[in-house]
């Protein structure tokens, strides 16, 4: 019998009440010398970094893109890495933790391929309330 695993990463414990909105979700939390790109593409699921979700949004989600967080900001809308879900082996992710490896900043990766390959990524609107950041 097979049974898929959802998992929901983070670097801190996450509360029950966030607990209670994933509840089909294994929860796993790490260490941060830990390489969050790599995890999700061992893993797959959604890795929260310095946020926390309001909602589950998990079905706002595309299986078959890399997600990520847009934000506004005072200058405009940018895409963050506080918040991204992908599948499985998705192959982005390996790509980010090369290049990672290779001493780049991985907001940076993300725009160059946002830039590129822009049909690989679906963007979370900022707007959907799906998540407030820790300590803003």
């Amino acid at each position: 019998n097979y049974q898929v695993i959802f998992y929901l990463h983070s670097y801190v414990d996450l509360s029950k009440e966030i607990k209670e909105m994933f509840p089909d979700f294994a929860f796993v939390t790490w260490g941060k010398e830990i390489n969050k790109y790599a995890i999700v593409y061992k893993m797959g699921g959604i890795f929260l970094d310095g946020v926390e979700p309001t909602r589950n949004f998990y079905k706002d989600l595309d299986p078959v893109k890399f997600n990520i967080l847009e934000t506004k900001t005072s200058d405009g809308f940018v895409l963050s890495t506080a918040m991204f879900a992908a599948e499985k082996c998705f192959k982005g992710c390996k790509v980010i933790c090369k290049e990672i490896k290779e001493g780049n900043k991985d907001t940076d990766i993300i725009y160059k391929y946002w830039q590129k390959e822009r049909d690989s990524f679906f963007v979370l609107p900022w707007n959907k309330k799906s998540v407030t950041y820790i300590n803003s």
